[in-house]
């Protein structure tokens, strides 16, 4: 049996929490408050509540019939709520056929003007010919005009070419105007595209990595 006396160790319990409490409520309790994001928010909640109130009132007068328009505030409920105004609407503004006009625009331009324009854009980007800067510029300008200051000579291009009210006369303004800022766009991903070795027809071609250039 050992001489050594075995000393006692005191048993030091830590201190009991709150009943209900919990380390991560303590913890959020001790942090200072930022004040910056709590009126971020505030703002970012009255901005929305702004942008969304001339909502709500197109939306109540769409339900209102005349008589209620003129005799009530824009914001008031209607006392009537006319629902066949939609119906009408749909109607009087042909949108049946509006929105079938739509669609085949949509379904036709989009995969043709982007075809259009990436082969414009790879042309530009990778293949090295003179003025290829030059026709970079003209379509980057042509891409600035708005569509409205061609109105004019555009009603008298297509009723000289007889192709108003049809869907040719809907369809070629649409990729003529959207083509050259889709080429000016495509043609920053083309240049992003990393050098390879020169192939015979003065474009670039991938090069395996490691592999000589010889």
């Amino acid at each position: 049996m050992s001489d050594e006396l075995a000393t006692p160790v005191a048993l030091v319990s830590e201190p009991r929490q709150a009943s209900g409490g919990s380390p991560a409520r303590a913890e959020r309790a001790g942090r200072p408050r930022n004040w910056g994001l709590i009126s971020l928010w505030i703002a970012l909640v009255v901005t929305s509540l702004i942008w969304f109130f001339p909502f709500v009132i197109m939306f109540l007068t769409s339900v209102k019939s005349n008589a209620d328009i003129a005799a009530t505030a824009p914001w008031s409920l209607p006392g009537d709520w006319a629902w066949e105004n939609y119906s009408e609407a749909f109607r009087m503004g042909n949108l049946g056929t509006t929105g079938l006009n739509s669609l085949l625009v949509s379904i036709i331009k989009v995969p043709l003007g982007l075809f259009l324009a990436a082969a414009a854009a790879f042309a530009i980007a990778r293949i090295r010919f003179r003025a290829h800067r030059l026709v970079l510029a003209l379509i980057a300008v042509g891409s600035m005009f708005p569509i409205q200051i061609a109105l004019g000579p555009l009603f008298n291009t297509m009723l000289g070419l007889n192709m108003l009210n049809s869907l040719p006369g809907l369809l070629l303004p649409y990729l003529a105007f959207g083509i050259p800022y889709a080429v000016f766009v495509l043609y920053g991903f083309f240049r992003a595209i990393p050098d390879g070795s020169r192939s015979p027809h003065g474009s670039t071609a991938p090069r395996p990595s490691g592999s000589s250039s010889r």
